[in-house]
């Protein structure tokens, strides 16, 4: 499914697509929001045409930033080129292998290859040689020069349903292109031992059937990697990623322990990670218990599948994260990121300091930067958000009016089309909400309730209001995610502004303690106080906003009835 979420981390109005499963959970559990499903009386061929176009609408996005990335990481190897002449510039992914040789003879027969295939592989090394020298000869006269440029931005499309240009490609990307499939093939030759803190070992010990597993797999990752240095058909992430799972499943067979590559937070996140509380780690850990034994058996019995070891790799990633961190979220898309050198690199990390180089970088802004700001700026203007003109209500019909510019459309009909003018109100979910429902081509309504509502179905009338009331309510809990309330308002209309007010003093309170030890907490009290003044003034005027949050959670917690919904 898709929806539109804002983040503040890179200021871009995001375009989220995943599993309705994890969406309800993080929607309706950790944010606790109501969830209306409206069902549209269209026919399936608009149906797969609207779904091809959110298909398309995703892909322009996820180009654009694709190629954010690209000129962040092309701005950084600049600045690291200005202040290392030599090319002793780490590279993304080969942080988890050290400088220290391994044995060759155990490689040799692991790799099992004859003399022509190794003959081969010395000539494809030499090539990359030589298509890297040349490139850093270019980059080195770039860099003095201060010349450079990307045609076909694109800056001048600001249409979000139009794909950019072109993929941006810079001789910095292919050198570290080039850089990562030398290092793979000669690991062949000269293997490397790995860099143990760039792994986790859990303490659960293997069998000795998970073990001959491991094995089979192992030789079917060798297999891939082998038909890469034949064909030459891989890309750099390819190859790097098949040697990365190879180590560490030799690693993992020698020691008989679960061992895991530690990667970087590669996807957009609802919410910053926050710790669990002490109270509550007993009971998430029994919760992984389940969920490793559930994932075993799948990564075990399922057979060996390059989207099988995605899907372990996470799931050991998330648990490594809460044995180290006692982070609460979970995520499905993590990367390889850990940078390291080469073996034909000049220098070691230890050679190059970036701190103590930084008086030899030229004063004014480099061109990379420039590029990078103005292309940034760019992106942000086609995806910005507003509270009120560009919110994740009214931006899904601002998409859809792009998506169908013919107004005889059957998805330009009457009731399916919702004017997107700020005096309709449409950037209010429940006036849409409305609409939707007296639409006449609305064939089917569902409700998925909240999660705090859910628990509060089968309580009486006293218990319910008892559950306003923070101090006394048993479902919620205050957490680092909430600034400060007394009342939830979401239950009584009538009563709103009363609450509201309570909450509005409460939150002012709060706001001046804040003031007082701001010195002592750079501000966060302040923060937390505005915050809950501004979540307590809708609620005068009896609209409310306010929903809380729910990260600490258990398996155990969660209605039965929250299962049943989706079944229904």
């Amino acid at each position: 499914m898709y929806h539109l979420q804002f983040s503040y981390e890179d200021e871009i109005f995001h375009i989220v697509r995943e599993p309705w499963s994890k969406f309800r959970f993080q929607y309706g559990v950790v944010q606790n929001r109501n969830i209306i499903f409206y069902e549209w009386d269209i026919g399936e061929d608009t149906k797969l045409e609207l779904k091809r176009k959110w298909n398309e609408a995703y892909l322009v996005q996820k180009k654009h930033i694709d190629n954010l990335q690209v000129l962040e990481r092309t701005e950084k190897l600049y600045e690291l080129l200005q202040k290392s002449k030599n090319f002793s510039i780490p590279i993304s992914g080969l942080g988890y292998f050290s400088s220290i040789k391994d044995d060759p003879i155990t490689w040799k027969s692991i790799f099992d290859m004859d003399s022509s295939q190794m003959e081969n592989l010395k000539i494809k090394i030499e090539i990359l040689d030589k298509n890297i020298k040349q490139i850093e000869d270019d980059l080195r006269q770039k860099v003095e020069s201060e010349e450079f440029s990307f045609e076909n931005l694109g800056e001048k499309n600001k249409h979000p349903y139009l794909l950019p240009t072109s993929r941006i490609q810079t001789n910095f990307q292919t050198w570290e292109i080039y850089q990562r499939k030398r290092f793979v093939r000669e690991f062949a030759f000269n293997p490397k031992l790995i860099v143990a803190n760039s792994f986790y070992q859990f303490s659960e010990t293997l069998s000795e059937n998970e073990i001959s597993k491991l094995e089979d797999y192992k030789r079917n990752l060798i297999n891939e990697i082998k038909l890469c240095f034949n064909q030459n058909n891989c890309d750099d992430w390819e190859e790097l990623t098949l040697l990365i799972r190879i180590v560490t499943l030799k690693e993992s067979i020698q020691t008989k322990k679960i061992l895991v590559p530690i990667k970087s937070l590669n996807q957009f996140s609802y919410l910053p990670p926050i710790s669990i509380p002490k109270w509550l780690r007993k009971s998430k850990k029994e919760e992984y218990k389940k969920l490793l034994l559930l994932n075993k058996n799948s990564f075990f019995k399922d057979g060996y599948s390059s989207i099988s070891f995605l899907k372990w790799e996470n799931f050991l990633t998330n648990w490594m994260h809460f044995e180290t961190n006692a982070t609460s979220f979970e995520y499905d898309d993590w990367s390889f990121q850990m940078e390291g050198f080469t073996t034909n690199q000049a220098t070691d990390a230890k050679q190059v300091n970036i701190d103590d180089s930084s008086k030899n970088l030229t004063p004014n802004i480099s061109p990379i930067t420039e590029i990078h700001y103005r292309y940034k700026q760019h992106v942000r203007s086609i995806y910005s958000y507003h509270l009120v003109f560009q919110n994740c209500t009214n931006e899904i019909f601002k998409y859809q009016s792009f998506m169908f510019p013919d107004s005889s459309h059957p998805m330009m009909e009457p009731g399916l089309k919702m004017n997107t003018n700020t005096l309709s109100f449409n950037f209010i979910p429940a006036i849409v909400a409305n609409k939707m429902e007296s639409s006449p081509k609305t064939k089917f309504i569902k409700i998925y309730p909240s999660y705090r509502n859910l628990k509060r179905l089968n309580l009486n009338f006293s218990e319910k209001l008892k559950e306003s009331f923070i101090p006394t309510s048993k479902i919620y809990s205050p957490n680092p995610l909430d600034p400060s309330f007394l009342f939830f308002t979401e239950d009584s209309i009538v009563l709103r502004p009363v609450m509201g007010l309570a909450n509005l003093f409460w939150g002012a309170g709060y706001f001046g303690v804040g003031v007082i030890v701001s010195p002592f907490d750079r501000g966060e009290n302040v923060s937390k106080g505005l915050e809950s003044l501004f979540n307590s003034l809708p609620e005068l005027v009896f609209f409310n906003i306010r929903k809380g949050h729910f990260p600490f959670i258990t398996e155990k917690d969660i209605p039965k009835t929250y299962y049943e919904l989706d079944n229904q």
